[in-house]
């Protein structure tokens, strides 16, 4: 979504803008859960790398 299809939402109104989120939150939670393991991995690399070197 660009920022001009934002703003078309937001004028629609807080109901619309309450939908899209609640439309999109399991691909939002899903992301967040992929990035604490992308975190997480490149901590245990930059630890391991550390104890290597």
């Amino acid at each position: 979504m660009n920022y001009k299809q934002f703003l078309e939402v937001y004028n629609q109104g807080p109901e619309e803008l309450y939908r899209l989120f609640k439309a999109h939150k399991k691909t939002i939670e899903s992301l967040q859960a992929q990035l604490q393991v992308v975190s997480n991995r490149v901590l245990a690399l930059e630890f391991h790398a550390k104890k290597t070197l």
